[in-house]
């Protein structure tokens, strides 16, 4: 013989019925209150990315500006090197304001998305909404590209001498070649660097990872630059394939490397000269 349970009495149906509701306010009241934080401070990041952009423009305008007046003197050689390097910083911060405006786009939509969220309490339950992830916006992912690829043209072009004695020194191939006055003061200060790396096993172990470190950036610059050449060219699929390469990461690190390789030299007086006119 089974036992039978007793149905709930009115009044315990009536304290169960509150009891759940109280328990759906509550997990409602919470969700108004995340969803409330989640658009205070999507808004906010929108406020500083506009004035970011705004910081951005002033930039390029300064930059164009200084390109455009070089154009003139381009044919001498300390005017080519400021039209190369105007025309490199207005780049970069076209591709950095596109960045920014791309980010505000995709956190506008997910402020859009709360705001137009209907009630909770309805039968079925509304779906959990999708936000949009900058991550995959496909025009932010392409100005990144352009963006870390051509800041490490200018820094390689910047740096150019101290990091052509290291890659000398090391014993890699060279990225630059010059006229003669050019070749000659690279291949001097790269004999003076190897002659100092043979006394200093420390020094030569530094240098010879630096020199590596290095070769393997100027691959992935030469590899971003011939990619960025094709890459507006492709239509959306494949552009995105294409950005989904995890070679763009590295391209990013090879930005680091050189960003930290006159730092880095700073430890042995022999390797900090390499970048006295860089």
């Amino acid at each position: 013989m089974t036992d039978q349970q007793t149905p709930p009495s009115p009044a315990e149906q009536q304290k169960m019925l509150e009891e759940a509701k109280q328990k759906f306010d509550a997990a409602k009241s919470q969700m108004d209150r995340s969803a409330g934080k989640a658009r205070d401070a999507w808004n906010a990041k929108i406020q500083t990315l506009r004035k970011e952009v705004e910081e951005a423009s002033v930039i390029l305008a300064d930059a164009s500006a200084k390109r455009d007046e070089s154009e003139a003197i381009k044919d001498t050689p300390a005017g080519l090197e400021v039209n190369a390097r105007a025309s490199l910083v207005a780049e970069i911060y076209l591709q950095l304001g596109r960045m920014k405006e791309r980010e505000i786009a995709v956190y506008q939509e997910c402020v859009t998305i709360i705001d137009n969220l209907g009630p909770l309490d309805v039968e079925p339950p509304p779906a959990v909404p999708r936000f949009p992830s900058v991550a995959d916006d496909l025009a932010y992912l392409e100005a990144r590209a352009r963006f870390h690829t051509i800041t490490l043209t200018y820094h390689w072009l910047r740096n150019r001498l101290g990091l052509e004695v290291i890659l000398r020194a090391t014993g890699n191939e060279p990225a630059v070649t010059g006229n003669e006055v050019w070749e000659t003061e690279v291949t001097q200060r790269a004999e003076t660097l190897r002659n100092a790396m043979q006394g200093d096993k420390d020094f030569m172990i530094l240098a010879g990872k630096l020199g590596s470190e290095l070769n393997e950036s100027r691959a992935l610059l030469e590899w971003g630059r011939g990619s960025l050449r094709t890459l507006g060219q492709l239509p959306e699929g494949p552009r995105r394939k294409a950005l989904d390469d995890t070679d763009w990461a590295k391209v990013n690190g090879a930005l680091q490397v050189v960003l930290d390789a006159p730092e880095r030299s700073k430890t042995f007086p022999a390797l900090e000269k390499s970048f006295d006119l860089g």
